[in-house]
């Protein structure tokens, strides 16, 4: 009887395990990977600031904007003189209704000197915004295909890497800004995402320096 019994219970053993076999082989591709993170985290400040794209784009807005300040100011500083230079003569002289007629418009020049400067200030604000924004659709759309190609459902923005602060009270702060506090390091896509755009941004601009080269002439055929 004793021995019976067990026969029984391997063989209930047995069938359980087949069940369970052939249960995994029909889930085949769906089945969850072994590992595999249904949440994954990324620091999304860091793939859209620290990429090589948005330091390219940041140099290049910087080096736009000290140039044109510079000629705004070399220009701002030339009318300045010239208008000092007409109110010196006009006190020497008496009244003299051309130069009068000179400091109005160089007067009226600065205005417009003063009007370009504001525009100019919000046209560099306005392009410094939309390429920022540019830059935060790539960073989703391309944490947004790991995430599926990782076979997970969510991505938590959250800031990651080690807290070094020196006050307890910024760590406490810090701890609580914070929307994650412990992960596994495999659940970080934050450098996946960075790889990712970077590895775009070089092969588009391969392409872009090599559309810009001139095309080679055939070599032409001696007679």
């Amino acid at each position: 009887m004793k021995h019976l019994s067990i026969a029984v219970i391997a063989l209930a053993l047995g069938l359980v395990l087949t069940r369970a076999n052939n249960a995994a082989n029909a889930q085949g591709d769906d089945a969850p990977k072994k590992g595999a993170f249904p949440i994954l985290i990324c620091d999304f400040a860091k793939c859209v600031d620290k990429t090589e794209e948005a330091r390219d784009m940041f140099e290049e807005w910087q080096k736009q904007r000290e140039k044109t300040e510079k000629d705004l100011k070399s220009r701002a500083t030339e009318l300045q003189k010239r208008i000092e230079e007409i109110k010196k003569q006009t006190k020497l002289s008496e009244r003299d209704d051309k130069l009068y007629e000179r400091l109005k418009t160089a007067i009226e020049d600065k205005g417009k000197l003063e009007g370009e400067i504001a525009y100019l200030n919000v046209k560099s604000q306005d392009y410094f915004a939309r390429r920022m924004q540019e830059l935060m659709w790539g960073a989703k759309s391309t944490a947004n295909s790991i995430m599926k190609k990782r076979g997970a459902q969510l991505v938590i923005g959250t800031k990651t890497g080690k807290i070094l602060l020196e006050s307890q009270q910024d760590l406490q702060e810090e701890m609580l800004r914070r929307r994650v506090l412990c992960y596994e390091a495999d659940a970080d896509i934050t450098q996946a995402v960075m790889d990712a755009l970077n590895k775009d941004y070089a092969a588009r601009k391969a392409a872009k320096k090599g559309a810009k080269k001139p095309a080679k002439k055939p070599a032409g055929k001696d007679g």
